[in-house]
């Protein structure tokens, strides 16, 4: 790790399966791919979520705006919280 970190070529090294570097390297660049879908991942679920809320606290139909804001806001707070938690700790498990 230490040598193919300080001197390593990762536009050479990923070409050549052979490489001495090249595992050093496919597991880098594949860990930063997966930390990125998954943010991406748990972005657009979150998304998905605020507007299903949305749509059912509509439906519900309350009697004052505030009270479906209110009641809004607190269900994708919870929601999202929980999706973001679970997501995160399915991605560092060790399965």
């Amino acid at each position: 790790m230490c040598y193919c970190h300080h001197h390593g070529k990762p536009q050479d090294d990923l070409r050549n399966p052979e490489a001495l570097c090249y595992q050093y390297f496919y597991d880098k660049y594949m860990g930063l791919f997966l930390t990125n879908m998954v943010a991406v991942l748990v972005s657009f679920i979150n998304i998905i979520i605020r507007t299903v809320n949305m749509a059912l606290i509509d439906l519900i139909g309350y009697h004052t705006q505030s009270e479906a804001t209110s009641t809004i806001m607190t269900s994708i707070f919870i929601s999202t919280f929980i999706n973001t938690g679970i997501i995160l700790l399915f991605t560092n498990a060790d399965l």
